[in-house]
Formats: structure tokens, sequence, C-alpha cells
């Protein structure tokens, strides 16, 4: 790359950052109860109190620090609300500095990925900053990145970071384990493992000593919850409200908004076997996808077909976990918006503008038009039922995916140049 075109990049680079800047201060800022819920967090261990003995959190860990950090810059609420939108802001960058990388490995054009991601900002909205998810959902990324470039313990590593910041990042393991495997065997599988179980049990011992009761009941009140009111099964019990054939009604429940009908308890009894078959299934098809990789005791990191394979089925099992999961919340959208660009295949053109759709009608639905959810006004519901028909339309097209073809004489001459 000549002088030039590096030039032409650093401007290119710094003109997207700059919009991100833009959106995220001027439009995207709005602050909302979850930020001050944060901000209430921040100024308890302020004081000295222990999360999960002195005061009850539902969040793992690793997003006690992310809630923190901002009140080092500010201690009233309106610097902190400032303050996070730039922590956010932070990580957006890094994302997309992550999305340029792995996108120039997988021969998906930059133009492409700095579009796709800009794209994701605006159709996601202001849930943005105002949610500390696009942490988490970077520290994905991260992962995806280092696991890229054969740094594997490394990648396990900043993956329990991220399971540790919000559970979901590790879906990804069984990609990563599934991957390794094929390639190297369970001589290269061992040591990940026992990297992700270190990492883990050196953020998670500490406040187990302390009080492992409230340590343990902040992952176990999610799987407690009840139909969330914009899950699958929530829109679906809400369109039989509509035509008559079964009552359906939200209601207050203490974290959340929630459905209430006679079928709302079975289904979120059924939603555990329900993700458990769409995770198999994901995970299954990877699987039989790596059976053509070739075996090699060397470590080889993916190439741009691996790349790509690997990047689609990350995206589809957030995304089946998403849909199947009995909660379905307006952040959830922000843990797909680093892979987004990233997504390639015979079906990428659809899967973008089916995505970009979902993700306006997650903003017409939360915060625009919540109440009118809330008082299942047709219009309201009818965006919700869209909304969960397009998600599941994309696992469904991502599924449908055929395997990336390998060069099998360029395979082997790139294994045995990595062991000279």
């Amino acid at each position: 790359m000549n002088n030039g075109t590096k030039l032409t990049w650093v401007i290119v680079v710094t003109a997207f950052c700059l919009l991100h800047v833009l959106f995220f201060t001027r439009v995207f800022y709005s602050g909302g109860p979850d930020v001050e819920g944060y901000y209430q967090y921040a100024i308890k261990m302020d004081q000295g109190q222990v999360a999960y003995r002195d005061f009850s959190v539902e969040y793992p860990p690793g997003a006690l620090v992310v809630f923190y950090l901002p009140y080092l810059a500010s201690h009233n609420l309106a610097g902190y609300g400032t303050a996070f939108t730039f922590e956010m802001l932070f990580f957006d960058v890094i994302g997309l500095l992550f999305v340029l990388g792995l996108g120039k490995k997988a021969g998906i054009s930059p133009w492409t990925s700095l579009i796709g991601f800009t794209l994701a900002m605006v159709a996601i909205g202001s849930i943005m900053v105002q949610r500390f998810d696009m942490v988490p959902a970077v520290i994905t990324l991260g992962a995806v990145y280092a696991f890229r470039r054969g740094n594997y313990k490394i990648a396990w590593a900043i993956l329990a970071i991220g399971t540790m910041t919000k559970l979901y990042p590790a879906l990804l393991a069984p990609l990563f384990l599934i991957y390794q495997w094929r390639r190297g065997g369970l001589r290269s599988v061992i040591p990940s493992v026992a990297t992700f179980a270190v990492a883990t049990l050196l953020i998670a011992a500490p406040l187990l000593a302390l009080n492992s009761h409230g340590f343990i009941s902040s992952f176990t009140v999610q799987s407690q919850r009840p139909l969330q009111l914009e899950s699958t099964y929530s829109s679906l019990l809400l369109l039989g409200n509509s035509l008559g054939l079964i009552k359906a009604q939200p209601v207050q429940g203490p974290i959340s908004l929630n459905i209430d009908s006679s079928l709302a308890g079975p289904l979120a009894r059924c939603s555990f076997i329900f993700m458990g078959l769409g995770l198999l299934t994901v995970y299954g098809l990877y699987y039989r996808n790596c059976r053509r990789l070739v075996r090699s005791p060397a470590r080889v990191a993916p190439d741009a077909p691996a790349l790509a394979d690997l990047l689609n089925y990350s995206f589809v099992a957030i995304v089946v976990f998403m849909v199947t999961s009995k909660v379905f919340s307006p952040q959830f959208m922000v843990w797909l918006y680093p892979l987004f660009p990233l997504v390639s295949g015979r079906f990428r053109a659809a899967i973008w503008i089916t995505f970009l759709a979902a993700s306006c009608l997650t903003w017409y639905i939360y915060p625009l038009h919540y109440w009118d959810l809330v008082d299942t006004q047709q219009s309201a519901v009818d965006a919700l039922i869209l909304r969960n028909t397009l998600m599941i339309f994309i696992a469904v097209l991502l599924l449908g995916e055929k395997a990336p073809a390998v060069d099998g004489n360029a395979n082997n001459a790139r294994i045995e140049s990595s062991m000279a």
C-alpha cells in the first residue's frame, strides 16, 4: 500500500469516526432509566459497598466496571450520562477498527464494512447509548479478531471477559471449540478451554468468596423470568389476541413488562427446549462445514473462507438465541451490530435489508411507541410481530447458506508453510 493510499484510508476512517461521534453525541444521546440505574450502582460502589454482598445486581461483574468508569469523569447524573455516551463511543470506534481488520481478512471490501457498520448504527438508534451492550458486543468481536490471528488462548481469555460482562458471548465458545478440534484435535482444544476456565474463575472467585448466593443469583434471575413483552413467544400470543383466538395482555413484572396469558407459562418452560434445539442446529451445521478442514499439529489461523464461515455462524448463533429466548429486549440488537457488516454469502444483500428493517422496527417499538405496545395498539403489535418474523427469516437464510469452497491444495500449502 503506497503512501497516497494510506493517507486516503486515514482520511476515510477519520471521517467515519467523526460521523459516529456526531451521531452518538448529538443524535443518539438521551439518557434513560437504565443509565440512571448504572449511575446508582456507581454511587454505591464509590461509597465502598460491595456488589452482590451489600446490594443486589442483575448483571455479571464485568458490567460493573463499565458502570463505574463514567463516574470517574462526573459525579452528577447529567455528566455521568455524557461520560457514558463517550464510553460507548470509544468501544464503537474500537469495534469499527476490528470490523475493518476482520473484513479485510474475510475478503470483504473496506467500503462495505464501513458502510454496513454505519448503516447498522443509524438503524439501531438511541438504544446504543441507553444500554451498555456495546461493550460486550465489541469484546466478542475482539475475541473473533484474536482467533482469526491464531492467538487462540488470547481469544478464549477475551471471550471469558465478555461472558463475565454479559453472558451471551459464551455462545461463540462452541464454534471456537469445533474449529480448533477439527483443525488440530484434542491437544489444541485443552489449553484454550483451560484458559477460558481460569480467566472466568479469576473474575468470579473473589465475588463468590464474598457472597456466593448473591453472585450466583445475578445469573439465575434471568433464567427465572417469565415471557418478556417483546419476545417471539409474546408476539405470537399478541397475534392470537388480535385474532380473538386467545387472551394475552402485557403486565408489569419485577424486571420488565411481560405477557400474561394461559399459554405464557408453558411457552416460557418450553423456550429452553426451543433454544437448545436451535443452537444445536447451528453448531451441528457448523461442525458439518468444518469437516473439510485439514488436520494440522501447527497453530493455523482460519483462512478467508473459514473466517467468513465463522463470522456467519457467530451471527446466526446470536440470532437464534435471541428469537428462541423468552426475553428479547431492544438492546439485544446491539449484540449483532459489530458482526453485521461481516456477514457474507449468497444472501448477504437480503440479510442486510432484513436486519436494517428489523433494527428500525425495534427503534419504532422502543422508545418511540413502547406504551402503544403496552396498550396493545395494533400498529405497535404488528411492528413487533414483523420484527420478530424478520429475525427468524435472517436465521433461516444464514442456516441455508452453503459452506464456502476451499482450495485443498492451497490449504495444504498454507499449513506446510506455517510448519516450516
